[in-house]
């Protein structure tokens, strides 16, 4: 015991160190509170932090230090190998892109989501961005009763078909597609809408889901957001059609919250590595919150983020093919 109190007594700072990087670790894995869920969100921005700091002290040859950077990166890895890359412009990531060409000829439905910013001043910027994507069907959240009509006479010379929302504020919605819509519904949940509808397209009808959830930013928005997932998970459980679900979710792909959705909801990811989409400014955090999901009846052939435009958010757009 005398040793080991000597030996901590020389090494107190590099072992305090240690002890607080696999603290972390730990508390991004623990079961979601409030607080918690808001740090597990940079999950894989810590993750390219320790993995540069191992190295660092690898190099050092520190193993004290060495050690509890391993074992905090053993702790926090697991889940998240498969977007431990860089969310990058489509037009930097040659392989994608030969996979977006491609699946632009093969596709019998592209899609578009974007988040447009609330107190976006520049729409005309937006609109004219969405209509280059050359999407089929174009999901719009956070609109403004203000600004969207500048979008809206860009967008609808070019989309005939549109259904909107923007009775809730902050929760401002539209979808536009090249193809009829009907059955078209809104679900409100307190402040909470839900679009709903069906597309028929070419190959087949589709439904949709659009939605953005609760910004977790306290206690009270948390439990919110818990309780939109749940409807969520409840309304993509319940079609029997192809579905796509497009939002601003507030969520990381490695939360709880997301696992639970899509195990539940019978939902898959489009995204397969991190393409990050918020803040759109940020060269060097950036975080996957916006998503387009597909049930299982539909295969996503390609999907990439947007170039920057006037709003905060990166734009997606996903390829789909009828299985």
């Amino acid at each position: 015991m005398r040793l080991f109190l000597r030996w901590l007594s020389m090494n107190k700072w590099e072992v305090l160190v240690s002890l607080v990087m696999i603290l972390i670790s730990v508390a991004m894995l623990t079961e979601p509170v409030f607080l918690l869920g808001a740090l597990n969100a940079l999950r894989i921005p810590y993750a390219i932090f320790l993995t540069a700091y191992t190295v660092f002290w690898f190099i050092r040859n520190n193993k004290l230090m060495l050690s509890g950077g391993v074992i905090a990166c053993l702790l926090i890895f697991p889940g998240i190998w498969q977007y431990f890359k860089p969310g990058q412009v489509p037009e930097q990531k040659t392989v994608i892109q030969r996979e977006v060409v491609r699946a632009d000829s093969q596709a019998d439905l592209s899609v578009v989501h974007y988040n447009v910013k609330e107190n976006n001043r520049y729409m005309d910027r937006l609109a004219e961005d969405v209509l280059a994507a050359g999407a089929d069907v174009v999901s719009l959240q956070e609109l403004r009763p203000e600004t969207f009509p500048v979008a809206d006479t860009i967008l609808s010379a070019a989309y005939p078909y549109k259904r909107v929302t923007l009775e809730h504020k902050g929760f401002g919605m539209a979808i536009y597609s090249r193809y009829p819509i009907a059955n078209d519904s809104i679900l409100v949940a307190g402040y909470f809408p839900v679009m709903t509808g069906t597309i028929n397209t070419p190959a087949g009808e589709i439904s949709y889901l659009c939605a953005t959830t609760s910004t977790p930013t306290s206690e009270k928005g948390f439990e919110k957001q818990e309780k939109e997932f749940r409807l969520l998970t409840q309304m993509a459980k319940a079609g029997s059609k192809p579905l796509i679900l497009m939002g601003d979710l507030n969520a990381v792909p490695w939360s709880t919250s997301m696992e639970g959705l899509l195990e539940h909801g019978h939902l898959e990811d489009s995204r397969k590595d991190l393409s990050a989409t918020f803040p759109s400014q940020s060269v060097w955090v950036q975080i996957p919150i916006d998503y387009i999901l597909h049930s299982p009846d539909l295969k996503c052939l390609a999907f990439e983020t947007l170039k920057r435009s006037s709003s905060n958010h990166l734009g997606i757009k996903g390829y789909y093919q009828f299985k």
